[in-house]
């Protein structure tokens, strides 16, 4: 334990600088991910929010009217997606196993899968179960957030529909179902598939069909400077699958991974449409074995 906690200690003493924003595409250089400390808070988890244009409406995905009033410790939490070639770190110095390339749903979304690929290195890691994503965290002397952390990091204290604010979904909020994906998805999937870009109204594009590098969305940065928590790809918590009930009064959660196996799962994904699918509030179980090109996680830490 002594070894463990002096480890620990140099390990944060060694850490580089928090960095307050991440332009577009910059490469970060923390190679285990620059992290946002979060104070004690309590606050109302799960509560619906509303968005206010162009196209206004409530985004109640996985939210109730009244939300859960919560307190989340102290914690420290990753500003972006583990990436590929953060993982890739970790299996060479012989704390996760490599990954396989594959997709539990769709086989052809094989080819989207960035570890071990050149030129995805600052892409978040994705096609990564739960274990792997537990294993990777623990190397990085972290662990997968719980779902409360993920929610307070994503909404800030306002209960705000999206972590940018309720402002309606953008390109340059969050990576989504694109005009780029309509065309990634026909010319570079094996059968093709078909999407309908959320902004093919005004033929939105931010140049990535599948995937993006890290930070390359900071208009869509969350109250904590977190990016990516609406977009790229959705992700892993610690937190068994529970179900909602309304009014305000919490059900009992199951101990992590009880449920059938299932956890919960947060965030949207580079695949969705409709403003919905990127809610701070969006959720959704998965069995713990699950590996998907639309998949990936970060890491937390106690303060």
């Amino acid at each position: 334990m002594v070894v463990v906690i002096a480890a620990a200690a140099i390990a944060k003493l060694s850490s580089p600088p928090a960095q307050a924003f991440v332009p577009p595409n910059r490469k970060l250089e923390a190679v285990r991910g620059d992290m946002a400390l979060i104070p004690t808070t309590t606050f109302k988890f799960l509560r619906e929010g509303k968005w206010t244009g162009p196209i206004s409406g409530t985004s109640p995905y996985g939210g109730d009217p009244a939300g859960y009033t919560t307190t989340v410790s102290a914690f420290y939490f990753d500003r972006t997606e583990v990436t590929a070639g953060a993982y890739a770190a970790c299996v060479q110095a012989g704390a996760c196993p490599t990954l396989d390339q594959g997709d539990s749903f769709a086989p052809a979304h094989t080819v989207i899968c960035t570890y071990g690929k050149a030129g995805f290195e600052r892409h978040p890691v994705n096609c990564v179960n739960h274990a792997e994503a537990t294993k990777y965290c623990a190397f990085a002397g972290k662990r997968l957030p719980t779902e409360a952390e993920w929610e307070l990091a994503a909404r800030g204290t306002t209960g705000r529909p999206f972590p940018w604010g309720d402002a309606y979904p953008e390109p340059i909020h969050v990576n989504g179902a694109d005009a780029s994906l309509v065309r990634d998805a026909q010319n570079k999937l094996n059968p093709p598939e078909t999407y309908t870009s959320m902004w093919a109204d005004t033929n939105g594009d931010d140049g990535w069909g599948f995937t993006a590098p890290v930070g390359t969305y900071p208009e869509g940065a969350s109250p904590f400077g977190v990016f990516d928590m609406s977009g790229n790809v959705e992700e892993w918590t610690s937190d068994g699958w529970w179900e909602l009930s309304s009014g305000g009064t919490p059900p009992s959660k199951p101990s992590a991974g009880s449920s059938y196996g299932e956890y919960v799962i947060r965030g949207g994904a580079w695949d969705l449409n409709g403003p919905e699918n990127f809610s701070a509030t969006h959720r959704s179980p998965q069995n713990a074995s699950t590996r998907s090109a639309w998949l990936g996680f970060r890491c937390a830490r106690d303060a």
